[in-house]
């Protein structure tokens, strides 16, 4: 479980959470008005087209990467009181992802750069 606590592992999860807001950002915008425009057969809506069928395709499993890295991270590594670890793997059970996504920029992203940071 080392390996949650390296470098490489990281910059696997930050690309992860962001390829998560990212793609939530454009899952909002599918439900925005503007979205119904995309649909003409225009160089707008194609590369629309074109960059929702991407995140569509890499989401699944870079949210099962965040959300079993985060996790585990969670309850092996974090300590603080019993409640706040409980509060963040029931966030994430109830949330998936997106839990998973605060919990590295709240929680996971702060330990890595003190861990990292010159003595």
């Amino acid at each position: 479980m080392e390996f949650l606590c390296t470098k490489k592992a990281y910059l696997a999860f930050s690309w992860c959470a962001w390829i998560v807001i990212t793609s939530s950002a454009y899952l909002l915008f599918e439900f925005s008005p503007l979205f119904p425009d995309t649909s003409v057969f225009s160089l707008y809506g194609a590369i629309s087209y074109g960059l929702g069928l991407l995140l569509n395709t890499i989401d699944p499993p870079v949210a099962l990467i965040i959300w079993l890295g985060m996790g585990i991270h969670c309850v092996w590594f974090y300590r603080p009181r019993t409640a706040v670890k409980i509060g963040w793997v029931v966030l994430m059970l109830v949330t998936v992802c997106f839990g998973a996504t605060l919990y590295f920029f709240a929680v996971y992203r702060k330990q890595m750069i003190a861990k990292c940071k010159p003595a």
